[in-house]
């Protein structure tokens, strides 16, 4: 797909270029991977080789969905595709790359987004909505569980009859822009925590979500803003309390003579449970009520 192509005129003799704006691969992105990859290695493996391809020029976003769907025939299109053209995307695109993160949502779109193309710092909708579901809707289990679950459940609140939709209706002044952004940012310290563990720490290779969870629970008990030095703050408060649930699950696990896993552990409801219980936070019964609620 395209925003613009230029034919010439008349029929060409030979080879030339066919000039496009804003090219997105709907379908083949695997197949030019692993084009891509190969002339990485070796350019004069491709040459002599031809590939067809289909290229529409629209700028109609309804006719742009309905192409979408009728070329991914071989599987069945997945909900990220789906909510990759709705109107909330762009608010968020827009948040992140004032902050100079290429925010990626469409399918191929890492070859064309200028900030990423610039090697700056990037993130997929997938990975950013998927810890909006961890954090702000205070779901950790399932986003680590099942992040086509989350993703459905994101493209069901664009819907009107949604309890959400004023989240996801692609209103430019919905919080749940900046709610994205600053689950983003936990997110990333929970990452770069993860990266310089030791081995003892083995439980942060499953708890990401968990972590992120707790942390936004730290921040939004003490009132506090998202500044990496609350956010550091938190962190470390969380992953004391989650160390030690996973040590009091795997005693009990032990005295019933049951095997306890990091991951079984970290995709049921029972770590988020746990972790209310140690630090005496109550089910939010109101959350969707709060999250509409617009903060600096």
């Amino acid at each position: 797909l395209c925003d613009e192509m230029q034919i010439p005129s008349n029929q060409q003799a030979g080879q030339y270029i066919v000039p496009v704006v804003n090219p997105v691969i709907v379908n083949g992105l695997r197949t030019t991977k692993v084009i891509h990859d190969i002339y990485e290695k070796d350019k004069t493996k491709l040459e002599d080789i031809y590939i067809t391809v289909r290229l529409y020029e629209t700028k109609n976003q309804g006719l742009v969905n309905k192409i979408t769907e009728a070329t991914n025939t071989q599987t069945s299109i997945n909900f990220r595709d789906k909510i990759s053209n709705k109107d909330f995307q762009k608010y968020v695109k827009l948040l992140f790359e004032n902050k100079g993160i290429a925010y990626i949502s469409k399918r191929g779109e890492i070859f064309t987004n200028q900030l990423s193309k610039e090697m700056h710092e990037s993130i997929t909708s997938e990975k950013a909505i998927k810890f909006w579901y961890a954090t702000y809707y205070e779901k950790p289990e399932i986003a680590k569980n099942s992040v086509s679950k989350v993703l459905e459940e994101v493209f069901d609140a664009t819907n009107q009859e949604n309890p959400l939709v004023n989240l996801f209706d692609g209103n430019k002044n919905s919080p749940v822009y900046l709610q994205i952004y600053n689950s983003y940012l936990i997110m990333k310290l929970v990452v770069e925590k993860k990266k310089s563990r030791t081995d003892a720490d083995d439980l942060l290779e499953h708890s990401d979500e968990l972590l992120s969870y707790g942390i936004y629970k730290y921040l939004m008990t003490k009132q506090l803003d998202f500044s990496q030095a609350n956010i550091e703050n938190g962190y470390e408060s969380t992953v004391t309390i989650v160390r030690n649930n996973v040590s009091a699950e795997k005693d009990r696990r032990d005295q019933k003579g049951e095997t306890y896993s990091h991951s079984s552990y970290f995709k049921s409801a029972q770590c988020r449970i746990d972790y209310n219980t140690a630090t005496n936070i109550s089910e939010t019964y109101d959350l969707i009520d709060k999250l509409l609620i617009k903060t600096d």
